[in-house]
C-alpha cells in the first residue's frame, strides 16, 4: 500500500508542476506577443523595416549603376576598336 501512495503523490506533484510549468511559460508568450502588437512596437517595427529596404534598395542602385559605367566602357572600348579596324582596313 506505501508504493501506491508514493506514486500516487508523485504523479499529483509533477502533474501539478508540468501544469504550473506550462501556464506560465504560456503566459509569458502571450504577454510579449501583445508587447510586440502594441501601436508604439507596431511603428518602430514598421520604421526599422523600412530603414533596412531603403538601405538595401540604395545599395542595390548603387551597384546597377557601377555595373553598368562599366559595361558602358567596355562597350564602347569595343566600337572604338571595331572603328579603327575599319579604318585601317579602309586605307
Amino acid at each position: 500500500m506505501p508504493k501506491r501512495t508514493f506514486w500516487l503523490l508523485t504523479g499529483v506533484a509533477v502533474g501539478t508542476g508540468s501544469t504550473l510549468w506550462a501556464q506560465r511559460k504560456v503566459r509569458r508568450t502571450v504577454e510579449q506577443a501583445a508587447a510586440r502588437l502594441q501601436p508604439d512596437s507596431v511603428v518602430a517595427e514598421v520604421g526599422r523595416s523600412a530603414r533596412q529596404v531603403a538601405g538595401q534598395a540604395g545599395a542595390r542602385v548603387r551597384g546597377a549603376l557601377v555595373s553598368g559605367r562599366d559595361e558602358m566602357l567596355r562597350r564602347e572600348e569595343e566600337l572604338w576598336s571595331e572603328l579603327s579596324e575599319r579604318a585601317s582596313r579602309a586605307s
